[in-house]
Protein backbone atom coordinates (compact mmCIF):
# COMPACT_ATOMS: atom_id res chain seq x y z
CA UNK A 1 0.00 0.00 0.00
CA UNK A 2 1.98 2.98 -1.28
CA UNK A 3 -0.36 5.63 0.11
CA UNK A 4 -3.46 5.90 2.29
CA UNK A 5 -5.22 9.15 3.23
CA UNK A 6 -7.57 9.29 6.20
CA UNK A 7 -9.90 12.30 6.47
CA UNK A 8 -11.69 13.21 9.71
CA UNK A 9 -14.54 15.67 9.19
CA UNK A 10 -15.66 18.07 11.88
CA UNK A 11 -19.34 18.63 11.19
CA UNK A 12 -20.79 22.14 11.26
CA UNK A 13 -22.26 22.86 14.70
CA UNK A 14 -24.05 26.23 14.83
CA UNK A 15 -25.27 25.64 18.40
CA UNK A 16 -22.01 24.82 20.17
CA UNK A 17 -19.62 26.27 17.59
CA UNK A 18 -16.63 24.76 15.81
CA UNK A 19 -12.90 24.74 16.35
CA UNK A 20 -11.20 27.79 14.82
CA UNK A 21 -8.27 26.72 12.62
CA UNK A 22 -6.85 30.23 12.90
CA UNK A 23 -6.33 29.46 16.59
CA UNK A 24 -4.27 26.45 15.53
CA UNK A 25 -2.24 28.63 13.17
CA UNK A 26 -1.60 31.12 16.00
CA UNK A 27 -0.42 28.29 18.24
CA UNK A 28 1.97 27.15 15.51
CA UNK A 29 3.32 30.66 14.93
CA UNK A 30 3.86 31.23 18.65
CA UNK A 31 5.53 27.86 19.16
CA UNK A 32 2.75 26.57 21.42
CA UNK A 33 2.93 23.06 20.01
CA UNK A 34 5.26 20.12 20.11
CA UNK A 35 5.56 16.58 18.79
CA UNK A 36 7.21 14.38 16.23
CA UNK A 37 6.45 16.87 13.44
CA UNK A 38 8.67 19.91 13.87
CA UNK A 39 7.69 22.10 10.92
CA UNK A 40 4.48 23.67 9.72
CA UNK A 41 3.22 25.81 6.84
CA UNK A 42 -0.05 27.51 5.99
CA UNK A 43 -1.96 28.67 2.92
CA UNK A 44 -4.66 31.33 2.99
CA UNK A 45 -6.04 32.82 -0.19
CA UNK A 46 -8.97 33.86 -2.31
CA UNK A 47 -9.98 34.93 -5.81
CA UNK A 48 -11.77 37.87 -7.34
CA UNK A 49 -14.64 36.76 -9.60
CA UNK A 50 -17.58 38.39 -11.37
CA UNK A 51 -19.74 37.38 -8.42
CA UNK A 52 -17.28 38.95 -5.97
CA UNK A 53 -14.44 37.72 -3.79
CA UNK A 54 -14.28 34.00 -3.04
CA UNK A 55 -12.39 32.90 0.06
CA UNK A 56 -10.58 29.59 -0.43
CA UNK A 57 -10.17 29.12 3.32
CA UNK A 58 -7.22 28.32 5.57
CA UNK A 59 -5.04 25.22 5.25
CA UNK A 60 -2.38 24.34 7.85
CA UNK A 61 0.23 21.65 7.17
CA UNK A 62 2.31 19.84 9.80
CA UNK A 63 5.29 17.79 8.68
CA UNK A 64 6.80 17.40 5.23
CA UNK A 65 5.14 15.91 2.16
CA UNK A 66 8.40 14.06 1.50
CA UNK A 67 8.02 12.01 4.71
CA UNK A 68 5.90 8.91 5.26
CA UNK A 69 3.39 10.77 7.46
CA UNK A 70 2.12 14.33 7.31
CA UNK A 71 -1.01 16.26 8.24
CA UNK A 72 -3.27 18.69 6.40
CA UNK A 73 -5.94 20.56 8.36
CA UNK A 74 -8.24 22.85 6.40
CA UNK A 75 -11.60 24.63 6.22
CA UNK A 76 -13.53 22.13 4.14
CA UNK A 77 -16.63 24.33 3.88
CA UNK A 78 -14.67 27.12 2.19
CA UNK A 79 -12.96 24.69 -0.18
CA UNK A 80 -16.29 23.13 -1.19
CA UNK A 81 -17.93 26.53 -1.61
CA UNK A 82 -15.11 27.57 -3.93
CA UNK A 83 -15.50 24.38 -5.98
CA UNK A 84 -19.27 24.69 -6.32
CA UNK A 85 -19.25 28.48 -6.74
CA UNK A 86 -21.72 28.99 -3.92
CA UNK A 87 -21.74 30.49 -0.45
CA UNK A 88 -20.11 28.97 2.60
CA UNK A 89 -23.45 29.17 4.39
CA UNK A 90 -25.09 27.08 1.65
CA UNK A 91 -22.38 24.40 1.92
CA UNK A 92 -22.76 24.24 5.68
CA UNK A 93 -26.53 23.89 5.37
CA UNK A 94 -26.47 21.30 2.55
CA UNK A 95 -23.54 19.14 3.66
CA UNK A 96 -22.97 20.05 7.30
CA UNK A 97 -19.26 20.59 6.60
CA UNK A 98 -16.80 22.70 8.59
CA UNK A 99 -13.19 21.55 9.10
CA UNK A 100 -11.33 18.53 7.77
CA UNK A 101 -8.32 16.92 9.49
CA UNK A 102 -6.44 14.86 6.92
CA UNK A 103 -3.72 12.29 7.65
CA UNK A 104 -1.53 11.23 4.73
CA UNK A 105 0.33 7.94 5.19
CA UNK A 106 2.83 6.43 2.76
CA UNK A 107 4.91 3.29 2.23
CA UNK A 108 5.59 1.34 5.46
CA UNK A 109 3.20 3.46 7.52
CA UNK A 110 0.26 3.08 5.12
CA UNK A 111 0.97 -0.65 4.75
CA UNK A 112 1.14 -1.12 8.52
CA UNK A 113 -2.10 0.82 9.01
CA UNK A 114 -4.06 -1.29 6.50
CA UNK A 115 -2.66 -4.56 7.89
CA UNK A 116 -3.69 -3.58 11.43
CA UNK A 117 -7.14 -2.54 10.21
CA UNK A 118 -7.68 -5.93 8.53
CA UNK A 119 -6.51 -7.79 11.62
CA UNK A 120 -8.20 -5.66 14.30
CA UNK A 121 -11.15 -3.97 12.52
CA UNK A 122 -10.72 -0.84 14.63
CA UNK A 123 -12.67 2.41 14.38
CA UNK A 124 -10.95 4.50 11.69
CA UNK A 125 -11.88 7.84 13.21
CA UNK A 126 -10.61 6.91 16.68
CA UNK A 127 -7.38 5.54 15.25
CA UNK A 128 -6.90 8.68 13.16
CA UNK A 129 -7.27 10.87 16.24
CA UNK A 130 -4.71 8.75 18.10
CA UNK A 131 -2.23 9.19 15.24
CA UNK A 132 -2.71 12.97 15.34
CA UNK A 133 -2.30 13.01 19.13
CA UNK A 134 0.90 10.99 18.93
CA UNK A 135 2.51 13.44 16.50
CA UNK A 136 1.10 16.82 17.55
CA UNK A 137 0.53 18.38 20.96
CA UNK A 138 -1.02 21.83 21.32
CA UNK A 139 -0.90 24.15 24.34
CA UNK A 140 -2.82 27.21 25.46
CA UNK A 141 -1.18 30.54 26.31
CA UNK A 142 -0.64 29.43 29.92
CA UNK A 143 1.35 26.39 28.80
CA UNK A 144 -1.38 23.86 29.58
CA UNK A 145 -2.83 21.40 27.09
CA UNK A 146 -5.29 23.12 24.77
CA UNK A 147 -8.57 21.72 26.16
CA UNK A 148 -10.61 23.16 23.26
CA UNK A 149 -8.51 21.18 20.77
CA UNK A 150 -8.73 17.92 22.74
CA UNK A 151 -12.45 18.38 23.42
CA UNK A 152 -12.96 18.60 19.67
CA UNK A 153 -10.72 15.56 19.08
CA UNK A 154 -12.67 13.62 21.69
CA UNK A 155 -9.72 11.74 23.21
CA UNK A 156 -6.14 12.24 24.35
CA UNK A 157 -4.52 8.80 23.86
CA UNK A 158 -2.18 8.06 20.97
CA UNK A 159 -0.80 5.38 18.66
CA UNK A 160 2.82 5.43 17.52
CA UNK A 161 4.05 3.95 14.26
CA UNK A 162 7.46 2.33 13.96
CA UNK A 163 9.06 2.54 10.53
CA UNK A 164 11.81 0.31 9.22
CA UNK A 165 14.68 2.46 7.90
CA UNK A 166 15.23 2.27 4.15
CA UNK A 167 18.58 1.05 2.87
CA UNK A 168 20.52 3.86 1.14
CA UNK A 169 19.96 3.63 -2.62
CA UNK A 170 22.84 5.17 -4.59
CA UNK A 171 21.07 4.60 -7.91
CA UNK A 172 18.30 7.00 -6.85
CA UNK A 173 20.95 9.67 -6.24
CA UNK A 174 22.38 9.11 -9.72
CA UNK A 175 18.89 9.27 -11.24
CA UNK A 176 18.15 12.55 -9.48
CA UNK A 177 21.49 13.98 -10.63
CA UNK A 178 20.84 12.97 -14.25
CA UNK A 179 17.23 14.22 -14.41
CA UNK A 180 17.41 17.23 -12.16
CA UNK A 181 19.52 19.46 -14.35
CA UNK A 182 22.80 19.71 -12.34
CA UNK A 183 24.75 17.87 -15.03
CA UNK A 184 23.83 20.22 -17.85
CA UNK A 185 24.33 23.25 -15.59
CA UNK A 186 27.80 22.00 -14.66
CA UNK A 187 28.72 21.50 -18.33
CA UNK A 188 27.42 24.98 -19.18
CA UNK A 189 29.48 26.65 -16.45
CA UNK A 190 32.57 24.60 -17.25
CA UNK A 191 32.47 25.56 -20.95
CA UNK A 192 31.82 29.19 -20.02
CA UNK A 193 34.85 29.19 -17.72
CA UNK A 194 36.98 27.82 -20.55
CA UNK A 195 36.07 30.98 -22.46
CA UNK A 196 36.47 33.40 -19.55
CA UNK A 197 39.41 31.79 -17.78
CA UNK A 198 37.59 31.87 -14.43
CA UNK A 199 37.78 29.04 -11.85
CA UNK A 200 34.72 29.58 -9.68
CA UNK A 201 33.54 26.01 -10.14
CA UNK A 202 36.70 24.66 -8.50
CA UNK A 203 36.29 27.09 -5.62
CA UNK A 204 32.66 26.04 -5.15
CA UNK A 205 33.57 22.35 -5.06
CA UNK A 206 36.43 22.95 -2.61
CA UNK A 207 34.19 24.89 -0.20
CA UNK A 208 31.12 22.64 -0.51
CA UNK A 209 30.06 20.51 2.48
CA UNK A 210 27.70 17.58 2.83
CA UNK A 211 24.42 18.17 4.63
CA UNK A 212 23.60 16.26 7.81
CA UNK A 213 21.23 14.00 5.84
CA UNK A 214 23.90 13.32 3.21
CA UNK A 215 26.45 12.49 5.90
CA UNK A 216 23.97 9.99 7.39
CA UNK A 217 23.37 8.46 3.93
CA UNK A 218 27.12 8.07 3.34
CA UNK A 219 27.65 6.52 6.78
CA UNK A 220 24.88 3.94 6.19
CA UNK A 221 26.19 3.24 2.68
CA UNK A 222 29.69 2.56 4.05
CA UNK A 223 28.25 0.18 6.66
CA UNK A 224 26.36 -1.78 4.01
CA UNK A 225 29.42 -1.94 1.75
CA UNK A 226 31.48 -3.18 4.67
CA UNK A 227 28.92 -5.85 5.58
CA UNK A 228 28.88 -7.10 2.00
CA UNK A 229 32.67 -7.34 1.88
Amino acid sequence: MTRFDLALDEQYNPQEGNFDLFKLLTSAREGRWNGRKQNYSAVLGGRRTKEGMINDGLTVYFGSKQTHLFFRFYEKDYERASQEMTSVEAIREMYGLRNRYEISMRKEISTDFIKRYIEQDFDLADEGVKIINDNLTFYDKEGNLDTEWYDMMGRMDAYHFTVRPEAPDLNRKYTWFERGGPVSTYLLLKKAEELTGESRLEEIFNEAELTERQEKFLKEFRMIRGANG
